[in-house]
């Protein structure tokens, strides 16, 4: 049998299903162009990555979204792989107080005498292409293969699959920041302005300002790059940019007026999904636990592996406790006894660390203006998201984390989270005119994504097979959502839900 070490794997034994899923993704890749891996936590997706990579025999990049993955890869393949970073993570030797994505040879066309030789920043990039297999994040590597011309490789493995649309969205949308524009006198249309008027405008303040940022860019030595000048360039050159995304928009694009910018993006990033990302590459591997609606990147129905969970499902019961349909309609009615339920829960779980886990700061505060004792309960604002976690993770005692904005990206693992509590499934807001115009055009898109939302929410309290937690789900409208998408939700997660009750695992 193939063992790690024959495919440049630093492990003396293979986990359940690694080497199987392997080579069924090589097999598949061998006769089609992209194949989907949905692997739950605990599969080992990296390590199936670089193995199908290495027993393909193709250089391959691999595309994460968070510093936090690009270094497990790191710390658990070693030399296997080589991590590129963005350019804000290494030091400018000429100017010590910047960081390469704002040193001088961003803007001036003389070639640093570090650039060659010694330069933190060009030094990696050199080792990243020559590597058989590079780690980079997403942002770094559309900007490089589409406007740099490098990092391209045969295969492109796009790891946390689910996170390729907001990335391409961001990547093709156009943000004109509203107090730039004042900073450079330029005023912005009116609400009511079409978008063939917006692009107009775009074509006359482009040829405006295009010189005005060429002239102060050429006088980068003369500023002794201070960080006033480093403002105004970076402000200008983000301007410039969004404003050229601007011009090659159509008019299906959306038009949304927010506090401090205008934003342009388009309903869907299918078309956006070849010209800017699939092209560059072969063969395209997808994996994530939750993949990506097939209609999103233009694919037509590719080969998906399914990869079991191993951990055992009565360590991750999903339990459906309905209390309401949760909505803006009903909160009102329905927010006392959501809270008594919830109450409920946690004096079962005394003892215990857990989350609560709800669609917006609105339901937060609705949930901490009706609960009756608030002493177990730690929460946070937009602005301190981070603080408060590190906060909540150092608590010896049994606190309870309520947010908004915990369903993905985070772990809890073992004692960080014993339960957790999805007050209200987090459907997406129809407020928003691109999602208004996409449920409209593809209602399974809607449902898709709502489904993905509660799959990734409850894989945050159980990260390995010795792990155990349960879930709750208190909003009623999982029970529908389930029953008409059912597809969407892999097996492993089907596997483990209890409808109304079951069994307490609060002393497992």
């Amino acid at each position: 049998m193939t063992q790690p070490a024959d495919l440049g794997l630093p492990f003396s034994s293979w986990r359940p299903y690694q080497l199987e899923v392997v080579a069924d993704a090589v097999t598949e890749l061998r006769k089609h162009d992209t194949v989907i891996i949905n692997a739950p936590t605990g599969a080992g997706k990296s390590a199936i990555a670089v193995a199908v990579a290495n027993m393909l025999g193709e250089h391959a990049v691999i595309l994460v979204s968070t510093k936090q993955l690009a270094a497990q890869y790191h710390e658990s393949l070693g030399n296997s792989v080589f991590v590129m970073q963005g350019r804000n993570n290494y030091p400018c030797l000429k100017y010590p107080h910047l960081t390469a994505d704002t040193a001088p040879c961003t803007l001036s066309e003389d070639r640093c005498q570090y650039r060659e030789y010694g330069c933190p920043y060009y030094e990696a990039k050199a080792k990243a292409l020559s590597a058989p297999i590079v780690v980079t994040n997403y942002t770094y590597w559309l900007y490089e293969a589409n406007y740099v011309g490098r990092m391209r490789r045969p295969l492109l493995i796009l790891d946390e699959a689910h996170r390729i649309e907001g990335e391409l969205l961001s990547f093709v949308s156009a943000s004109l920041n509203k107090h730039t524009m004042a900073a450079e006198d330029i005023l912005p249309l009116g609400h009511n302005a079409l978008f063939s008027q917006w692009r107009k405008w775009a074509a006359e303040v482009h040829l405006r300002l295009s010189p005005v940022y060429r002239n102060i860019s050429e006088k980068a030595e003369h500023f002794n790059w201070d960080t006033s000048y480093i403002r105004r360039c970076r402000a200008l050159h983000a301007l410039l940019e969004n404003i050229g995304r601007l011009l090659h928009a159509d008019d299906s694009w959306l038009i949304e007026h927010r506090k401090n910018e205008v934003v342009f993006k388009p309903v869907w990033v299918s078309r956006h999904a070849q010209q800017y990302m699939l092209n560059y590459a072969q063969k395209h591997l997808l994996l994530s636990a939750t993949p990506p609606f097939p209609r999103v990147l233009g694919l037509n129905k590719p080969p998906m592996i399914e990869v079991p969970s191993t951990f055992p499902v009565s360590s991750r019961p999903f339990v459906y406790l309905p209390v309401a349909y949760m909505s803006r309609r009903t909160m009102n009615d329905a927010i006392v006894p959501l809270c008594r339920r919830i109450e409920e829960i946690l004096e079962s779980h005394r003892g215990q660390k857990g989350l609560i886990h709800v669609s917006s700061y609105r339901w937060r505060d609705m949930i901490m203006a009706n609960m009756k004792d608030m002493s177990r309960i730690v929460t946070h604002d937009s602005n301190d998201r981070e603080q408060a976690l590190e906060m909540f993770k150092a608590d010896p005692g049994d606190k309870v984390f309520l947010s908004p904005s915990m369903s993905e990206g985070v772990s809890f693992d073992d004692d960080l989270g014993r339960f957790s509590i999805i007050a209200k499934c987090q459907w997406p807001d129809k407020a928003d005119p691109q999602i208004k115009a996409r449920a409209v055009q593809d209602r399974e898109w809607y449902l898709f994504v709502t489904a993905t939302n509660i799959v990734q929410t409850y894989g945050r309290i159980v990260r390995s097979d010795k792990d155990w937690g349960i879930t709750y789900c208190l909003d009623a409208s999982f029970k529908s959502l389930y029953n008409n998408s059912r597809q969407y939700f892999p097996h492993w997660f089907r596997e483990a839900v209890i409808w109304e009750g079951g069994e307490d695992l609060s002393s497992n």
